[in-house]
């Protein structure tokens, strides 16, 4: 459902979206099975809100994704394609170490540019995974703003990543922060609403 929302988005008129239009809040969670959440049947997780939104909104039984693992998974959701449309990388997730000054290409449209250039305030608060250098930053595929890290992991603590290097952004560039990861990325995202309360925005919650 959210690749066809994307896909649908990226047509959609600038004139469309005009100031007070609808909010967007998209949350990927980092492997959740199907039946995790307690509105899907699960015994073993409390998950009060996430079944509060599916009792009062719609719950989907049938969902392809475009890639089973994070930087294709990533890439599908953002742009409404097909990862391999972006060339082999996207066969499987990126690698830190082999794969590190690649990324996906900038004429690559994302929903955040569409929804930037019809007003939209945009941010990215999480595990981006879809470019580890400066060229391929959220802040170059259409996020007004960017707090989290660029790897596919990094310590809940720590914020280094497996090949032991610092990652966690602000904006364009490396500063670390101390807290627990998930805690972080729940207050700016937080932040980020507050900021934005009085225009549209796009919130892109991509959990590790």
């Amino acid at each position: 459902m959210t690749r066809l929302l994307a896909t649908a988005l990226l047509f959609l008129s600038p004139v469309c979206f005009a100031a007070g239009g609808p909010n967007f809040v998209l949350i990927v969670a980092d492997d959740l099975g199907y039946g995790d959440p307690g509105c899907y049947g699960s015994k073993t997780n409390n998950t009060p809100n996430i079944d509060a939104l599916a009792s009062t909104g719609l719950r989907f039984t049938d969902f392809h994704s475009g890639g089973a693992m994070c930087s294709p998974t990533r890439a599908s959701i953002l742009t409404g394609c097909y990862p391999q449309r972006f060339g082999k990388i996207f066969d499987g997730a990126l690698s830190g170490t082999k794969q590190r000054h690649l990324g996906l290409p900038l004429e690559a449209v994302t929903i955040a540019e569409r929804l930037q250039k019809a007003g939209y305030a945009t941010g990215c608060f999480g595990k981006w995974h879809l470019g580890y250098q400066a060229p391929f930053l959220p802040t170059r595929q259409g996020f007004d703003v960017f707090r989290g890290l660029v790897s596919g992991d990094g310590d809940f603590h720590t914020q280094i990543d497996r090949s032991g290097n610092e990652d966690w952004w602000n904006h364009e560039k490396i500063e670390m922060e101390k807290g627990y990861t998930t805690e972080m990325l729940t207050r700016h995202s937080l932040d980020f609403i507050e900021a934005n309360h009085d225009k549209p925005f796009f919130l892109y919650l991509p959990h590790l």
